[in-house]
C-alpha cells in the first residue's frame, strides 16, 4: 500500500516505480524463506493533484479498505470510552458525538471502496459484509448510550 501525497516533486506524466518490496523470513521450523522482489509502479499520466484513488489491483484496494477499518474501528473506540496515552500520559475523555461522526462518515467511504470488490477473497478469510457490519454494530451501540 503506498500512498502519496499532493504536490509531490513526482513527474506524473511518466511511470514512476513507487517502491522496491522484498521479503524474506524464518519459518517455525528455522527454514529461511525468500520471496522475490516486487516493484511497485505508478501508471502514467495522472494529475499531480487529483484526488481520485489508484490501486494496482483489487487486492490492494481490499488491503486500504481493510486497514482503514481496523483504524476507525480503534480511533472510534478511543473517541467513545477515552483513553490513557502510553508515551505521554495524557487522557482523552469519552466523546461520544465525534465517535458516531467518525463511524457515520465511514460507513460511505466503505461502501465505495468495496464497490466492485469480492465478498470474500478466499474461503479463510471473513467477508467485507462481516467487517461492515462490526462498524454499523459499533455505531449502533454508541449510539444506544
Amino acid at each position: 500500500m503506498v500512498r502519496l501525497r499532493p504536490g509531490a516533486l513526482v513527474d506524473f506524466s511518466m511511470e514512476n516505480t513507487v517502491a522496491d518490496i522484498a521479503m524474506s523470513y524464518t519459518t517455525p521450523e528455522g527454514d529461511k524463506e525468500t520471496h522475490p522482489a516486487v516493484t511497485a509502479v505508478l501508471s502514467g499520466g495522472f494529475d499531480p493533484d487529483t484526488t481520485i484513488n489508484y490501486f494496482e489491483n483489487d487486492s490492494a484496494k481490499r488491503a486500504v479498505l481493510l486497514l482503514n477499518t481496523a483504524l476507525v474501528l480503534h480511533n472510534a473506540c478511543d473517541d467513545a470510552y477515552g483513553y490513557y496515552g502510553y508515551y505521554w500520559y495524557d487522557y482523552s475523555t469519552a466523546n461520544h458525538a465525534q465517535a458516531i461522526e467518525r463511524l457515520t462518515e465511514f460507513l460511505p467511504y466503505f461502501d465505495a471502496l468495496a464497490e466492485g470488490l469480492e465478498d470474500r477473497a478466499s474461503d479463510a478469510s471473513r467477508s467485507l459484509s462481516v467487517e461492515r457490519a462490526l462498524v454499523a454494530q459499533l455505531l449502533a451501540n454508541i449510539q444506544d448510550w
